[in-house]
């Protein structure tokens, strides 16, 4: 079936002013917090629990525990200032005022002890001390040149958005050079996607160059968005990157690689307040979802990411270090591509280096579950069973309660045969999240090779019910027939 682009408008006035108003506020807060919260929680504390203190303590303990007290909360607000510092400090003293003030010092000195622990319960499981040089070490690849896997780093040379001349003479023939902002944008999608001109397909395992999508007339989100934007510029129009934040999508690569797929697309601005959002997979963007503007660096980044992913599959580790080290240099916060390094560095047997680069890119992204659960594989290989296992359980109840994970271990069990294991994901999925249309169409799918019944014919009706898009519809409506024909429901 042919792909077609969705191109979805929306002002986004609004969206900027809240997102202004959101900034400042924040950022007046936060300073404001730091500023006066230290000092401020300090004077109250120590009036606070100097009365506590001197109403029911005497003598020796009481000038004690509120001195002591006193200099413990004011070490906390200044140490643990943040956004949020000034309800904890509230929390903090008004915890003491109201639970406490009846009890011994000893009491109000455990209350204080809890709520540090509680913080503390917050920090990662484990820590590494990691220096500037050590990470160093892990971009010049010293462990990798040490073990001959690659002489060292060498940039990679291709031009992502570079078009050919082919591609220019492609662009003056089909798209109008004199024509409005809407006209060469209607003009670049039909001569990329129709058929009858360059008709790309969509492929969600190969990253190209602008280039090579062109001449390869395929790509994933990344090379379709790369190939889409080098055009339309070309063409004169005012185009970025666009980041998605699309419910997690997971593929499973053998038994040992777990892979997480990230979408990006692309917005073209058509005059003050208009814009359109150029996506190739439509099935997978929803005009809803949270989206960032991305700069070239970082949509570069995640390209040569993705390439770099590629070739360590292959078990090309020293072009994987290359590609990896690219991205990092145009995106260095960017905590996908360490933990990519960090994989890379894993399976060259340097579990050290490994854990450095995962570690690192925690500071970067402190929830992000494929670095987690990295660190949890790392530290089993390392003997190191019991933080192993606390990453392991922190991984585990995070997807357990993700609907689109179960939906891709239903998936999963689904082409492997096993229909029952993919009856019971599916369920749960369907449990978190019913407004899926995808999870009753595999729904659909299972029941027809587990019972050939009439629930296949229900769970398919909620399908269509929920799909928005033609061409999913025309899919579903296929699948309708095939059931009918056999007896299904």
């Amino acid at each position: 079936m042919e792909p077609r682009v969705m191109a979805y408008v929306q002002a986004h006035n609004t969206r900027i002013a809240s997102g202004i108003v959101s900034v400042f506020a924040s950022g007046f807060v936060s300073g404001f917090a730091s500023v006066f919260v230290s000092g401020f929680v300090s004077r109250i504390a120590s009036r606070i629990v100097s009365g506590i203190a001197s109403r029911f303590v005497s003598g020796f303990v009481s000038r004690f525990v509120s001195g002591f007290v006193s200099r413990f909360v004011s070490g906390i607000a200044s140490r643990f200032v943040s956004g949020f510092v000034s309800r904890i400090a509230s929390r903090i003293v008004s915890g003491i005022a109201s639970r406490f003030v009846s009890r011994w010092p000893k009491l109000v000195l455990s209350g204080l002890f809890a709520l540090l622990l509680s913080a503390c319960s917050q920090q990662p499981i484990s820590s590494l001390n990691i220096s500037p040089g050590a990470i160093n070490e892990l971009l010049e690849g010293k462990a990798l040149i040490r073990a001959g896997y690659t002489k060292g780093y060498v940039p990679p040379e291709e031009s992502v958005l570079a078009l050919s001349e082919e591609m220019r003479a492609f662009l003056k023939h089909y798209v109008p050079s004199e024509g409005t902002r809407q006209q060469k944008l209607d003009g670049l999608l039909y001569a990329l996607m129709h058929k009858g001109t360059l008709g790309i397909n969509y492929n969600p395992a190969s990253t190209y160059t602008a280039r090579d999508t062109f001449e390869n007339q395929s790509g994933n989100c990344v090379g379709f968005s790369v190939l889409f934007v080098a055009m339309a510029r070309e063409l004169g129009l005012s185009v970025k990157f666009n980041k998605v934040e699309i419910p997690p999508v997971w593929g499973f690569q053998g038994k040992s690689t777990f892979l997480f797929y990230k979408h990006i697309n692309s917005i073209v601005k058509l005059g003050a307040g208009v814009e359109k959002v150029v996506d190739i997979n439509i099935q997978r963007y929803q005009h809803h979802y949270r989206q960032k503007k991305l700069s070239d660096n970082e949509a570069m980044a995640q390209y040569f990411n993705n390439r770099g992913v590629d070739y360590l599959l292959a078990i090309d580790y020293a072009s994987a270090f290359n590609y990896f080290r690219k991205g990092l240099s145009l995106d260095p916060k960017a905590e996908y591509i360490w933990s990519s390094l960090g994989t890379l560095y894993r399976r060259a047997g340097f579990l050290a280096d490994a854990e450095t680069a995962y570690l690192y890119g925690l500071t970067f992204g402190s929830r992000n579950l494929v670095i987690l659960n990295n660190l949890s594989h790392l530290y089993k290989a390392q003997g190191r069973y019991g933080v192993a296992e606390k990453y392991r359980l922190r991984v585990e109840a995070a997807r357990k309660n993700n609907p689109y994970y179960r939906f891709a271990l239903a998936q999963k069990a689904f082409a492997n045969s096993n229909y029952d294991e993919a009856m019971r994901e599916i369920e749960v999925a369907l449990k978190k999240k019913k407004r899926e249309h995808q999870f009753w169409y595999l729904a659909a799918r299972i029941s027809d090779r587990l019972e050939g019944s009439e629930l296949a014919k229900e769970y398919l009706l909620r399908a269509m019910a929920l799909a928005e898009d033609p061409d999913v519809l025309d899919r579903y409506r296929a699948t309708q027939v095939q059931f009918m024909g056999r007896g299904a429901g």
